[in-house]
């Protein structure tokens, strides 16, 4: 019960930052975006308003750095724009097909951090059993938990909205100081939660996964 009580002021406070999203608007100066280049946060929406001369596709990299307009498979904006809301931290780049080779192209960063507000949250109602480390992570994380009495211990990645997305840890464990290392490589970036449980406590730490 102390668990999903946890989780679910988490929970609250995570949709609760959610509902402050803003937008973000890109227009265009002839063939220049304006402004080309914007860090907005997970959530928010950016607003493509552009001539129906000119289009939005996002591209690899190296692709945005040769001038050129092969898509790499992620967002493509119709001629004359519209909305997007990236679900995932990290660089996006994009151009205007017709114009690329004129230099017309842009970058969106979208960052997102675990607020002190969530962070306090879990740390004002769970035991100090479990830290994660690092946090953020890409793709190796540190678990580091100390068990006091002999129990079976369950460590689980668990999505925003409570779901098990991946099953860590199911063993039985002495008394001791223990360090996992495990892969989140197939995840996909985003928030999520670590849930620690064994017979005698239980405690939930906020995650963020970032490619």
């Amino acid at each position: 019960m102390k668990t999903r009580i946890i989780l679910s002021l988490i929970l609250a406070v995570l949709f609760s930052s959610l509902g402050n999203a803003k937008k973000v608007t890109i227009s265009n100066s002839g063939n220049t975006y304006t402004p080309d280049e914007i860090t907005v946060e997970l959530g928010d929406t950016v607003v493509f308003n552009i001539s129906s001369y000119h289009n939005a596709v996002e591209v690899s990299q190296s692709t945005w750095d040769a001038n050129g307009t092969e898509p790499n498979g992620g967002f493509d904006i119709d001629f004359g724009g519209g909305e997007l809301v990236l679900e995932t931290p990290g660089t996006f780049y994009y151009v205007c097909t017709p114009h690329a080779s004129l230099g017309m192209k842009g970058i969106i960063t979208v960052t997102s951090t675990i607020t002190s507000s969530e962070q306090s949250t879990v740390e004002s109602n769970s035991d100090a059993v479990l830290s994660v480390y690092p946090n953020p992570v890409s793709d190796l994380m540190t678990l580091s938990f100390n068990v006091n009495r002999q129990t079976r211990v369950s460590i689980n990645i668990l999505d925003i909205t409570g779901r098990t997305t991946q099953n860590l840890i199911d063993s039985d464990y002495e008394p001791g100081i223990y360090t996992e290392i495990v892969n989140l490589e197939h995840l996909r970036a985003g928030r999520y939660f670590v849930y620690y449980r064994s017979r005698y406590e239980s405690t939930v730490w906020p995650l963020l996964l970032v490619k």
